[in-house]
């Protein structure tokens, strides 16, 4: 199709104000994707390292999806997988 093919390590970065959300503000995020089995990493990110990954992300690991979103990240961010 007329999609975007990503490299092994190719990415898009859209600048620092897209996607940035307060906390009392509704969002969707969402994207069709397809991947091998064994492919791992992020398919849409934000994520503030400074301010204790507060953001949200969609990944996949080892061919499983997941959404997580964040305020404050003390340990292992709870997703939905």
């Amino acid at each position: 199709g007329k999609g975007v093919k990503f490299t092994t390590h190719g990415y898009l970065e859209f600048g620092s104000d897209v996607g940035d959300f307060q906390d009392d503000q509704q969002f969707s995020y969402g994207a069709w994707i397809k991947v091998k089995p064994q492919h791992n990493g992020a398919i849409i990110a934000k994520m503030d390292v400074a301010g204790m990954f507060k953001g949200y992300d969609l990944s996949v690991n080892d061919g499983v999806v997941s959404a997580r979103i964040t305020r404050r990240r003390l340990g292992p961010a709870p997703g939905i997988t």
